[in-house]
């Protein structure tokens, strides 16, 4: 695309996806924890840290980090044998303490959540290492031992061919506004089957770039494996990613595609923004769709459209502002297909009072545009429009 090192809305189209390895490797039952980590450091060392890595073949650091998950699973069902009553923090503690041995960066974090107790006790754990991450599920066996017994990879790469929102999970090399996803864990209450539950915020860690992809997913523990109730792939920001799970809805911040401008995709702001709420009921995952932050962007956006691909207005813009668009936009275009007129903006926060809104943005096409909008029984009308000219 044009502009797609600006534009946040063609990040997808930028990163190329690299499969991980699938070579299995086989993990003894309850290895012993000293082993286990001193085999762990080793893989980890000879990985290496930082831009090193990802300055490596894909197919240098696959099988490396194949095994590393694999036994970053096993020491973890090893340290909960040895401390059956470690809270959630400890075990993340403990964990990040341990991969931070040979390359302490700020990005490795590890975060669990606990499913269930007793006989049939469950963790699930995010664990990411520097630029990449997985998350894993270790519970008892019917002897009462902790055991590695789900892990994200082995269905991502089941899924790489397919380049679905699972495969996602093994793509391994950071790129430009798109890279590997990390996670964080996050219990919520049991479904109507009684299984426990637990969501996964995923982001991916691009080598360059603000803008980035997302992924939302919800999972159900059966006691042998987790099973997928909802995954999408959304676009989100380095500098306020957010998702918070709140009175039983998971609340996501999230960035749309607009249809006539575009953001600086490696800037601290960029719009347009919006608020997506997934309701999470004891049946499973419903999506109740998404608010945008600065509504009246998101009118203007699609005002512009329409005109631009020759549709009728008048229901939305005063007869002046018609006027004042056709001097803007003089020759529509068929179809629903434009090149983005008014290129890359940036927005001021709209000033509202009563049902008045004063909209304020700089296009690198028109210059500094005020728009005026007024909310008529919930529908917006724009009423003038003001550019540089």
């Amino acid at each position: 695309m044009k502009h797609c090192l600006m534009s946040f809305i063609c990040l997808l189209c930028i990163a190329q996806w690299l499969p991980i390895a699938t070579a299995q490797v086989q993990i003894q039952k309850d290895p012993r924890p000293v082993g286990t980590e001193q085999e762990l450091l080793q893989v980890l060392k000879d990985i290496g840290c930082g831009e090193a890595v990802n300055d490596k073949q894909p197919e240098e650091v696959a099988g490396p980090l194949r095994r590393s998950w694999n036994l970053v699973g096993a020491w973890t069902a090893a340290y909960l044998n040895t401390h059956p009553q470690a809270t959630e923090r400890e075990l993340s503690a403990a964990l990040l303490k341990l991969l931070k041995t040979n390359c302490d960066f700020d990005e490795s974090h590890v975060s669990a959540a606990q499913l269930s107790s007793g006989n049939k006790a469950a963790f699930a754990v995010a664990v990411n290492w520097i630029w990449i991450g997985t998350f894993f599920v270790v519970a008892k066996d019917a002897g009462g031992k902790f055991q590695f017994a789900w892990n994200i990879k082995d269905v991502a790469e089941k899924n790489f061919a397919s380049r679905n929102e699972l495969g996602y999970w093994a793509f391994g090399r950071a790129g430009i506004h798109d890279g590997p996803l990390t996670g964080d864990v996050h219990p919520l209450p049991p479904g109507k089957s009684g299984n426990p539950r637990f969501w996964v915020d995923g982001v991916s860690r691009p080598a360059m770039g603000l803008s980035k992809p997302g992924q939302i997913s919800v999972w159900e523990w059966d006691g042998k494996t987790a099973q997928s109730l909802f995954i999408k792939t959304y676009n989100t920001h380095e500098e306020w990613h957010q998702v918070r799970f709140q009175s039983g809805n998971l609340v996501i911040h999230a960035v749309e595609e607009a249809k006539t401008y575009y953001f600086c995709g490696s800037c601290e702001t960029i719009e347009p923004r919006s608020l997506w709420t997934l309701a999470i009921t004891p049946e499973g995952v419903q999506d109740k769709g998404r608010t945008y932050v600065i509504p009246e962007l998101d009118f203007v956006d699609r005002l512009i459209f329409r005109f631009c691909v020759g549709e009728n207005v008048s229901d939305a813009a005063a007869p002046t502002v018609i006027q004042k668009l056709k001097k803007l936009f003089p020759k529509p275009k068929s179809g629903k297909k434009l090149d983005y007129p008014l290129a890359m903006i940036s927005v001021s926060p709209p000033s509202r009072q009563g049902n008045r809104t004063v909209l304020k943005l700089n296009s690198d096409e028109l210059g500094e545009c005020t728009f005026t909008i007024l909310n008529r029984n919930g529908k917006y009308v724009l009423t003038a429009l003001r550019t540089e000219d």
